[in-house]
């Protein structure tokens, strides 16, 4: 039953961006409509609350199973499922799309030029979010930020709850 809502979160997220993009490139938008301009925020924000329910959901089902949470199975996971899209992506948006001239985005061009060694290593390092924030986005790839914030969770919250006392857990599975 939640693909349906990922189905609607990610819809919202696409609209934002298409409405977005047809603003940057001076063909008709509605991007002034203010629901259009949140409407991506709100599927963000279900995204990353449907992710950590469910992230901290699988590692107390795995603390139930066997008295602690399995941090090195927990971290290999999470990097093999989201690392070599990640790395692809960040070669794409780094080294190729910006050589094709027909795809630049004119606004968010500057933003890559302007700080090229900040923006590398800071997406490098997987901390777009920081990249995006003292510098604005990316063309193409502005939207890593995202991935930036859940690494970040993906790092500290097994930890935290590896904390959590048996006792507690039996409540939320």
């Amino acid at each position: 039953g939640l693909n349906g809502l990922r189905f609607f979160a990610a819809s919202m997220v696409i609209i934002t961006h298409i409405e977005l993009l047809k603003m940057y490139f001076h063909l008709p938008h509605f991007w002034d409509n203010l629901l259009i301009q949140n409407l991506g925020g709100l599927g963000v924000y279900f995204f990353f609350s449907f992710s950590g329910f469910l992230i901290t959901h699988l590692l107390f089902i795995g603390k139930e199973k066997n008295n602690k949470i399995d941090i090195k199975s927990f971290y290999i996971r999470r990097i093999l499922r989201i690392w070599p899209l990640y790395y692809l992506i960040f070669i794409l948006g780094f080294f190729i799309l910006p050589a094709i001239p027909f795809i630049e985005i004119p606004p968010l061009t500057g933003n890559l030029n302007d700080h090229f060694s900040f923006q590398f290593l800071s997406y490098l390092f997987i901390l777009p979010n920081v990249g995006y924030a003292l510098h604005g986005p990316l063309a193409h790839i502005g939207q890593m930020w995202s991935i930036g914030v859940e690494e970040q969770f993906y790092l500290l919250w097994p930890l935290l709850m590896s904390l959590i006392r048996q006792k507690y857990i039996r409540a939320f599975i």
